[in-house]
């Protein structure tokens, strides 16, 4: 099974959160299982001062509010290394541009709604 990537939004009434379904065919891939390892848990990945991301190797990450900014911040920072990524890991450039393109249309998609991302 591969990783997933969605938009939540959070029911004010009841507190909990509930999926959109509101993204394109494809936009919810955020790369095989072995991503967790083969991207998030590289070394470059941490040299590159990214918090959110890493944790991915060993559990989903689920943001909302001021983090939105945070998982946002060090997306863009794998798109501007994409290059020093691909020549240390296993996937290549244009999947990690896919992946993290995916990533950037949720949190674009959940700061209209003023949802949440989830990346599992």
């Amino acid at each position: 099974m591969g990783m997933k990537v969605y938009v939540y939004k959070k029911n004010i009434e009841t507190g909990e959160w509930g999926g959109t379904l509101d993204s394109e065919i494809g936009d919810s891939l955020a790369g095989p299982e072995s991503t967790r390892t083969e991207l998030w848990g590289l070394e470059i990945i941490n040299l590159l001062g990214l918090k959110l991301l890493p944790t991915l190797t060993h559990k989903n990450i689920e943001v909302e509010g001021s983090q939105m900014l945070e998982l946002e911040a060090e997306v863009n920072t794998v798109q501007d290394n994409v290059a020093l990524i691909a020549s240390n890991a296993l996937i290549d450039e244009y999947s990690i541009l896919a992946i993290t393109r995916n990533i950037l249309k949720a949190i674009d998609r959940a700061k209209k709604i003023e949802g949440g991302v989830v990346i599992w």
